[in-house]
């Protein structure tokens, strides 16, 4: 556990480059999204397409803090479980 966690610590493993490889069902959707995105670049112009773009960015800066709050969620959750099951420690809310 130790080596892991100094791994992840020193950047040699980054969670948000495995999120999602091997869903399926992620993968086209994110495929998808992305054929849409360029119909839409191709077909607005002036304001619209800046309004789009403005879009996309806020959509790219939300689901990047949601998905970072899921997996500090899901470490905290991780802990938890370990604590629980090797010191039958059991944490009330």
């Amino acid at each position: 556990m130790e080596k892991f966690l100094c791994r992840l610590w020193n950047g040699e493993i980054v969670p948000v480059r495995e999120w999602g490889k091997s869903n399926e069902e992620l993968r086209h959707l994110e495929e998808l999204m992305e054929r849409n995105a360029e119909k839409f670049q191709k077909e607005f112009g002036g304001a619209q397409k800046k309004c789009w773009e403005s879009y996309l960015l806020c959509a790219e800066e939300y689901l990047s803090l949601a998905v970072e709050e899921a997996f500090c969620t899901g470490v905290c959750f991780g802990a938890r479980f370990a604590a629980e099951a090797l010191f039958g420690v059991e944490k009330t809310e």
